[in-house]
């Protein structure tokens, strides 16, 4: 049984549906810069704070505080692969063959 040939149903209200508010790659970087300021507001609260915390707020804070820096490195990390997919490198990859091309020419091989 199931479904009619050529049923569309699936693709529409499915599992293999396009999510209408899923960011698109452009607002990686607008989620990137949120985060960020949601991360130095947790700082800031803990430092002005600390002394008046009980040890499970602390902790409760600290666990988000991992959270978002986590999330953050995550997003960063899909930005680097993104932009290296286009064709673009990011500071690591440019600096590992900088020094790989500087080595080459010191030995006189390609590398």
């Amino acid at each position: 049984m199931g479904a009619p040939a050529n049923n569309k149903n699936a693709q529409t209200h499915g599992l293999y549906s396009t999510d209408p508010n899923e960011p698109s790659p452009d607002s990686l970087q607008e989620i990137l810069d949120r985060l960020k300021k949601r991360l130095a507001r947790l700082e800031r609260y803990l430092d002005d704070n600390w002394d008046d915390l009980e040890p499970d707020q602390i902790t409760r804070i600290t666990a988000q505080q991992g959270q978002t820096a986590s999330r953050i490195a995550r997003i960063e990390r899909d930005l680097r692969k993104t932009g290296a997919e286009q064709g673009e490198e990011d500071d690591f990859t440019r600096a590992i063959n900088e020094a790989l091309d500087r080595l080459g020419a010191e030995w006189g091989i390609t590398l």
